[in-house]
């Protein structure tokens, strides 16, 4: 069966496409414009629909120093690729993303069941070159692997990213022009500029760039 389904399983519009292999394991959405490279990532359930905890005898040993903790504790952990190799966007950086820029997320939750579910995210920039988006892969699958190899991967493509990927960012998240430099602590635009920025969207808010000129305002944006 083929059709756009979530990390439960469940069809959703507009986020890519997948199928279902089998019974406990279902497909996860991919939403990219590479559409000749994209493939499916697949995530391990449990029977309750939940990702199961990781194999925490797994050894850490060989892993990027990035993940060194990683998906130990409830919550949200960010890196990107600087200058080809993995590094941590700090916390006042989270929901700023920059086009040229590809970024590696954890969000780690404590079921009741006290078990943890771990979903991991990489978001590839419009802009980004050709050689991160496929280390940043690389390192989801090394993340994984980390994790016991029970997390429930998503491939995500600036502007058509998942519902659930935009939940983690409140009120929303900014897409920015250029790339993360970790010396700058997370900009390389060092001087202001005017900018104008439409907000859509019901559950999750999208902050995007548009031209600043009087053409780009309408009754459909904010």
């Amino acid at each position: 069966e083929v059709g756009g389904l979530s990390g439960t399983g469940k069809a959703e519009s507009g986020v890519g496409w997948g199928e279902t292999r089998k019974e406990g394991e279902a497909s996860v959405p991919l939403c990219s414009p590479f559409h000749l490279s994209a493939r499916p990532v697949w995530g391990l359930q449990s029977d309750t629909g939940e990702a199961a905890e990781p194999i925490t005898a797994t050894s850490m040993k060989g892993v990027d120093d990035a993940f060194r903790g990683a998906g130990t504790k409830p919550g949200l952990e960010i890196w990107c690729i600087d200058n080809q190799r993995l590094v941590s966007v700090p916390k006042s950086s989270y929901g700023k993303f920059f086009s040229g820029t590809s970024y590696l997320l954890l969000n780690t939750v404590q079921l009741r069941t006290g078990l943890l579910r771990h979903d991991v995210h990489y978001w590839v920039g419009k802009d980004s070159n050709q050689v991160d988006p496929a280390m940043v892969s690389d390192k989801a699958l090394e993340l994984d692997a980390a994790l016991g190899s029970r997390t429930v991967q998503y491939r995500e493509a600036q502007g058509c990213e998942t519902e659930r990927f935009l939940s983690y960012f409140k009120p929303c998240i900014i897409p920015v022009e250029g790339i993360f430099t970790s010396g700058l602590r997370g900009s390389d635009d060092r001087s202001y500029r005017v900018r104008l920025l439409k907000c859509k969207g019901e559950h999750a808010v999208y902050v995007s760039e548009v031209p600043f000129s009087r053409s780009s305002l309408n009754h459909n944006g904010v």
